[in-house]
Order: C-alpha cells, then structure tokens, then sequence
C-alpha cells in the first residue's frame, strides 16, 4: 500500500473517499468497484483515489476480522445494527490500527473520530473514541 509515501492531505482524502465507497457497498454491492467518484483521466493518478481503492479492497477483503475485532467491543449493539457511517469509520480506523504499520495509533483515531464529527450524528464521535479506545487495548496487549 502507497500509505507510507503519500501526503496527509492525500491520506485524509483517500480515508473520506474509502467512507464513501464503503457506505455505498452498504446498500448496493460492489459498488466501490464502479466509477465513485467519477474515475476519468484526471483521477487516474490521483494519490488519494490509488490510496482509497487500495484501502477499500483490503477492508472489504478482511470486513469479517474488521467486523468480529469491532463486536468485541460494542456492547449494546452488534457492527450490524450501527450506523453505516459509524461502523464504516471503525472499519477504517480498526484496519489502519491492525494491519497498517505506517499509520500511527494516535493518527488513526484521530481522523476516525474527525470523520465521525464531520460525517456522524451528534454523538458519533464519542462512541467512535470509545470504541478505538477499547479497541487499541486489545490490540496492544
């Protein structure tokens, strides 16, 4: 993955477009396979959509690892009944703090509980945190 060259602007971008992939595969499968957003010349060589095809195909390749690490840790409902947006941003943040060396701890929870702000409900990104916090213990030990 292109993770470890790329800009933060870039992995900020790849990240958001990765949300938006990932919640359209929610309601219409394979989705992120198709042209989101639109895939022209201009995007070809875009390291943030390069990045976030990347991203995507891995997190919808191990969503059953991402998924059971996530249940470990919320209590009141399994990954199923949350939000798309909530359980998406998890997916994310849970792949860069498992598998992705090049992304540090704080950097992936940081912009997991950025993008719950932005893109959430009003409480989206406390329970975001919460779950990252607990999840980071796991992960850890």
């Amino acid at each position: 993955m292109l993770m470890t060259k790329a800009s933060i602007p870039d992995k900020k971008k790849a990240r958001e477009l990765t949300l938006q992939k990932l919640y359209a595969e929610e309601f219409l499968k394979d989705s992120y396979k198709g042209q989101l957003p639109s895939e022209d010349e201009t995007t070809k060589n875009d390291v943030g959509e390069l990045l976030s095809k990347d991203l995507t195909r891995l997190i919808l390749e191990s969503k059953k690892d991402l998924d059971a690490i996530i249940n470990r840790h919320v209590v009141t409902w399994p990954v199923e009944k949350l939000a798309h947006v909530d359980k998406n941003i998890l997916r994310i943040a849970v792949m860069e703090l498992k598998y992705i060396d090049s992304v540090p701890t704080k950097v992936a929870v940081n912009e997991a509980v950025e993008m719950a702000k932005k893109y959430g409900s009003e409480n989206s990104y406390k329970f975001v945190n919460g779950v990252l916090g607990s999840i980071i213990e796991e992960i850890i030990d």
